[in-house]
């Protein structure tokens, strides 16, 4: 990830000589030197509503998302870079939210501005809507790290070093878990190899020959970015006993093999550092893995390249991004925003944790009302039909079950038939009497659903809207909503 990062600022840094310039604005720091106040520049209104409540009169809040506006779908407009480069802060959400806000604001932010995720350090929760970068690239270092993981399989059990009806269970699993997307000619042809076998047509051993002829024969992506995602996946593949060590520190080495002088950033070189000690026999093959696991999930904060631009490194990664549906973790949005102030404006440290406590107070006594509004819902009928698959989080705060998204991957996109109809059977059968819309996305697909169910359509806030402007607003209108729809109660 640092690689592309670097790519992007060198670009804005070109782009935008305004930010090298001797007319350029204060460093981040200089706030505490001449009294001004901090300019906060956040990518929507959740994240600019607790650096307000956090910063109160020592920080100016930028918002560049409108209030209401799907973030999935917001295209900035030109003057966004010119708000960016203003910033002695940048918070952005974490796990790709912002899609394509996010490369503006860190291509743009200044030299020593952090561009902090305000989720670091909560718990992911697996599934839900996930946000990938750049879904074409996503997609191909996604594709060339499962092949990669493939080879280093296939040259295990080659060498004696796993069985081989072992191997192809392991091939299986890492393509199968591959979405149909990234289902290329490449993974389809290994596939019918693994497929193969149970059918009798072909033997384990010569499918495991023909799946190695295959991926020798593919030309993967040779970029640093993609050379330590399948890095990254190799070493998990080991931590999970699928991949030996050996074999997986033989397919590092040829990836490093594979970079030039200008691509191997900080990052890189620990890896090659790791993988010196191993050669020289200082670690044996499990260590050099522990070692270069470490050195690809450094903590914190990170320097891309030769740009003095901190960017969370987070910010890009894979996950739901929609932590601060559960009361308790926009608790910990605001620790993380109180820590980012007190960072770049230490002179303001006080303000800031006084202000900060209390709000994760309040934030903490919203999370228990919320569960108490809620306890008139009977078990039985704590099922939720969404439109936006972004409730998995307040879902699992306030124990619901999400049984059904009309748009599970992207919200913007319409949903087929074949899906609907699957919903309505699922409605009907779980005898849901409300499905819930957001006012932000069209209701067409909800309102079939409904029709055909019998079920109402209620609204229900994934963001705040102008009529719940706030978040404890927004998330007393969703209790409401389910309380109203679900247990039948006014």
């Amino acid at each position: 990830m640092n690689n592309r990062l670097t790519l992007m600022l060198l670009a804005a840094l070109a782009a935008f000589p305004v930010a090298c310039s001797g007319d350029a604005p204060p460093s981040a720091g200089a706030p505490g030197e001449d009294d001004r106040r901090i300019v906060v520049v956040s990518t929507f209104p959740l994240l600019s509503e607790l650096a307000e409540r956090i910063g109160g009169d020592q920080v100016e809040v930028i918002n560049l998302i409108p209030l209401g506006v799907d973030e999935h779908a917001y295209q900035p407009s030109t003057t966004v870079p010119r708000e960016v480069v203003r910033a002695d802060l940048a918070l952005v959400n974490g796990y790709h939210l912002e899609e394509a806000l996010l490369n503006i604001v860190v291509e743009n932010v200044r030299a020593g501005v952090p561009v902090v995720a305000a989720a670091r350090g909560l718990e992911l929760l697996e599934g839900g809507h996930v946000h990938v970068f750049q879904e074409g690239d996503a997609d191909r270092a996604e594709v060339d790290a499962a092949i990669r993981r493939v080879g280093a399989v296939v040259e295990a059990a080659l060498r004696g070093e796993q069985a081989p009806d072992i191997a192809m269970e392991q091939i299986d699993a890492i393509v199968h878990d591959l979405p149909s997307r990234s289902r290329t000619e490449t993974v389809r042809a290994i596939d019918r190899f693994v497929h193969d076998v149970p059918r009798g047509r072909v033997t384990v051993e010569d499918a495991l020959a023909g799946i190695g002829a295959t991926v020798r024969n593919y030309e993967p992506a040779t970029g640093p970015e993609a050379v330590i995602e399948t890095i990254e996946a190799l070493a998990h593949d080991v931590e999970s006993g699928s991949v030996a060590p050996e074999a997986a520190l033989a397919t590092i080495d040829g990836l490093l093999d594979g970079l030039s002088l200008d691509q191997r950033d900080d990052t890189i070189r620990a890896v090659d550092a790791a993988m010196a000690e191993w050669k020289a026999s200082r670690l044996d093959a499990a260590a050099a893995i522990e070692a270069i696991d470490a050195a690809l999930h450094g903590e914190g904060m990170t320097a891309p390249g030769d740009s003095a631009v901190l960017v969370d490194d987070i910010a890009f990664a894979e996950g739901d991004p929609h932590l601060w549906l559960d009361a308790r973790n926009m608790a910990g949005y605001a620790a993380n925003i109180r820590d980012a102030l007190i960072r770049v404006h230490p002179e303001g440290a006080e303000g800031y944790r006084e202000r900060a406590s209390a709000l994760i107070a309040e934030l903490n006594a919203l999370h228990e009302e919320l569960v108490a509004t809620l306890a008139v819902i009977p078990t039985e009928r704590r099922k939720m039909v969404v439109f936006h698959d972004a409730f998995q989080y307040f879902a699992a705060a306030y124990d619901f079950e999400v049984i059904a998204s009309v748009a599970p991957a992207n919200p913007n996109q319409a949903t087929s038939a074949a899906a609907i109809a699957e919903i309505i059977r699922t409605v009907r059968a779980a005898g849901v009497p409300t499905i819930y819309r957001e006012p932000q996305y069209s209701s067409q697909s909800l309102d079939l659903i409904a029709r055909d169910s019998e079920a109402e359509v209620a609204i229900i806030h994934s963001i705040p809207s102008e009529t719940a402007p706030t978040y404890a607003a927004m998330m007393r209108a969703n209790a409401q909503a389910l309380v109203q729809g679900l247990a039948g109660q006014p």
